[in-house]
């Protein structure tokens, strides 16, 4: 099932249909009929716009939403986009670190090989 799917109803989908059927059954042929066939016109008219309105507020209702939740998977982006940022920065500290004593290490062995040699050229 797609769950992204909408179903829209008209609201006064009825009020329509019957508004329609009664200004479609309505024949002109005196001013009294021409008068009911205006005034279910009118009708009709009216569930038209009723309708009309409730589709506007319910594409109105859908747009807030789907701005709501883009707003929501922008911050929820940036979120992870920071926490990333500062395990790597993290991560680098500890490389950098980890590289000085490195080099720290190198140079107290090179220190260290350096001693006999010395003491041997005190001796000779």
């Amino acid at each position: 099932a797609d769950t992204n799917a909408v179903t829209l109803t008209m609201t006064s989908q009825s009020s329509v249909n019957a508004a329609f059927t009664t200004f479609a059954a309505s024949s002109v042929t005196s001013a009294s009929a021409a008068t009911l066939a205006l005034t279910s016109l009118n009708t009709f008219s009216q569930a038209v716009a009723s309708s009309l309105g409730a589709n506007a507020a319910e594409t109105r209702t859908l747009t807030l939403q789907s701005n709501f939740v883009n707003a929501i998977v922008d911050a929820t982006t940036t979120g992870l986009g920071a926490i990333v940022d500062a395990d790597i920065g993290k991560a680098s500290a500890s490389v950098q670190a980890l590289q000085v004593r490195q080099q720290l290490g190198i140079q107290s062995l090179s220190i260290a090989n350096q001693q006999p040699s010395v003491l041997l050229g005190l001796f000779r």
